[in-house]
């Protein structure tokens, strides 16, 4: 309790003094901790004291960059007995929020990446992103007897990892360089851990260029249009371990399915480099509401264990937290075989779903459809909307009602009918010929949410342009009815089967190739054609009472005239 009270006093003091940074904060702690700790309680001189007490050059020079001695004399030297040192050390090891807000890895992930890389005494585990070393002191409580490595770019982040290190007692060695400037052939780590940045490569292209030449045999060709994540996990995988040592990356969504990043994670998957996958709820992060997976590595894997863990956690209303409980329950499923959230998938099968490594791929279960074939086998052609920026609309838009009308995602209602009122063109552009409708054609959304599935019908004379986050669909309508391959698409079972190939990180999108795979119920074009004509009975019944609605709103106006 006498803790807590200092915790609370020691961010009183914090509060109480004007542009304190982050690092700053846990250099002042650090700095009363060790006058405490050394019986020197009259510290003129910032400079004199970390030269004679701090045999680290560059927390040395951070310090007295942060502590300007103005600072010292008019807050904090006058509060080196104000504290004791339990409240000091943990103080500085529980800081885990950076200057900018975003939080470190949280210590519930950190334990189940723990687990993953099953670390031995005295093995080496390398964090490479070390941040302001939350995973380090994780990995301090579970393996007291770790040796530690550290790689930051952020000096700030570099110097915080330090000081941790030192007061909690952990063996280490924390570069504040670059991932991609460290020369390999110095290290080699039995244990890898990399929490990469999300996102663009923009920043780091020279260095990855740079890197490239260095690229193992059979590696693809590497391209900036690559997730980061898998950036970084080559970096880490390929050049600073063996072939006995284990990998844990955290990554999104979108790195596990997007077909971009498909050649890398081919690399990976047929030479049985991924042990497992781990999906975790989204929102775990503070600053973001991206979900987040584990991704393992090792070497000789025949298949890759797919885990879901998203229904775990305590939701809040703009984040979610993984309890202990919740820790104990994904390390449970890791090691069982309950096929609701695990499921052990072979390298073949992967290789086949364009190596796609995400884990609801696989693990989404539903019965088998009557009459099941893959959508593909009744595709014609599909076709990707015409790719318009927004000043080609506005200078195409015309005000004056033509012939020619663009179709958005926006046009098209929850039950899948195209509204009558589309904006009109002036033309048509050349480069969206091919992204005009015909009568019978499918508009797919791409884009996963809203999931909108319309038919093309009655188009009369117009030409209707189709948006880019939409499919053109042509069925072989031999094989298939339009209308009822629509009815079957905008029901339940159809909307889920959609949302099952929908992949990303924070937009899930559906890729042509994950549409023609996508199994469809096709009956005998005889019930196709029964179950096509009720649907349109419903359609007309919709649109009766749609009017009779419109009526009664209409006649609102003129209640007061009655």
């Amino acid at each position: 309790m006498l803790q807590e009270k200092q915790l609370k006093e020691i961010e009183t003091m914090f509060a109480s003094v004007p542009n304190v940074s982050f690092v700053g904060k846990v250099g002042v702690a650090y700095i009363l901790l060790l006058a405490r700790e050394n019986n020197c309680f009259d510290i003129a001189s910032i400079p004199e004291f970390t030269r004679k007490y701090i045999d680290d050059e560059l927390v040395c020079q951070s310090l007295c960059s942060e502590l300007p001695e103005k600072h010292w004399n008019s807050y904090y030297r006058k509060r080196i007995t104000d504290f004791d040192t339990d409240s000091l050390r943990r103080y500085i090891l529980d800081a885990n929020i950076s200057p900018k807000g975003a939080e470190a890895l949280p210590p519930a992930i950190a334990k189940i990446v723990l687990h993953t890389l099953q670390c031995k005494p005295r093995e080496t585990l390398a964090d490479m992103g070390v941040g302001f070393g939350g995973f380090l002191q994780e990995a301090y409580k579970a393996l007291p007897g770790i040796k530690f490595f550290g790689v930051d770019s952020n000096a700030d982040a570099a110097v915080v990892s330090r000081i941790k290190a030192k007061v909690s007692g952990v063996e280490s060695e924390i570069e504040q360089n670059d991932l991609f400037s460290i020369i390999p052939c110095f290290y080699r780590f039995e244990k890898i851990f990399c929490f990469p940045p999300f996102g663009s490569t923009k920043s780091m292209e020279r260095k990855i260029i740079e890197f490239m030449p260095a690229m193992p045999e059979g590696l693809p060709s590497l391209k900036m249009t690559f997730s980061a994540e898998w950036l970084f996990a080559i970096r880490c995988i390929v050049d600073f371990s063996s072939s006995e040592s284990r990998a844990t990356v955290i990554m999104t969504n979108g790195a596990l399915s997007n077909l971009s990043d498909s050649p890398i994670r081919k690399y990976f998957v047929e030479r049985g480099m991924i042990e497992s996958v781990i999906s975790l709820p989204a929102g775990l992060l503070q600053w973001t509401s991206i979900p987040l997976n584990i991704v393992v590595f090792s070497n000789g894997n025949s298949a890759v264990r797919m885990v879901d863990a998203r229904d775990l956690g305590v939701k809040n209303r703009r984040n979610a937290e993984l309890t202990d409980q919740d820790v104990e329950t994904v390390i449970a499923r890791l090691n069982s075989g309950d096929e609701k959230y695990v499921k052990s998938i072979p390298v073949e099968d992967i290789l086949k779903e364009d190596s796609v490594i995400y884990p609801e791929r696989y693990l989404c279960t539903r019965a088998p459809l009557e009459y099941e074939v893959k959508f593909g086998d009744v595709i014609e052609s599909i076709t990707r909307g015409a790719a318009l920026t927004a000043k080609q609309l506005d200078d195409l838009e015309s005000k004056e009602s033509t012939d020619i009308c663009y179709l958005g995602l926006r046009d098209i209602s929850s039950s899948g009918i195209i509204s009558e009122e589309l904006p009109c063109l002036k033309k048509l552009d050349r480069s969206a010929e091919r992204s005009v409708l015909r009568e019978n054609d499918l508009v797919i959304s791409k884009i996963g949410n809203p999931m909108r599935v319309a038919l093309a019908q009655n188009l009369r004379k117009r030409q209707i342009v189709v948006s880019a986050n939409m499919f053109i669909v042509r069925l072989k309508e031999k094989l298939a009815n339009p209308v009822y391959i629509k009815a079957f698409l905008s029901s339940e079972i159809g909307l889920s089967l959609l949302k099952s190939v929908a992949v990303g990180s924070t937009i899930s999108c559906i890729s042509a190739e994950a549409l023609k795979n996508m199994p469809i119920s096709l009956p005998p074009m005889e019930r196709q054609q029964e179950i096509a004509n009720r649907y349109l009975a419903k359609l007309d019944e919709i649109e009766i009472l749609k009017r009779k609605l419109d009526k009664a709103v209409g006649s609102l106006s003129s209640l007061l005239n009655i």
